[in-house]
């Protein structure tokens, strides 16, 4: 069933990129957060 196999692996690709883009925004939240408090180093490690 190619259909099923495409449609699955999609799903499992989609959910993948959500999980990514939920990690950037975390990441980009504590760099935003960390230059907001001048602590340079910490806003390198985000």
């Amino acid at each position: 069933m190619p259909r099923e196999d495409f449609d699955l692996k999609l799903n499992q690709l989609q959910g993948e990129v959500e999980t990514l883009a939920q990690i950037v925004g975390k990441s980009i939240d504590r760099a935003v957060d960390a230059l907001k408090r001048r602590d340079l180093v910490a806003s390198r490690k985000s």
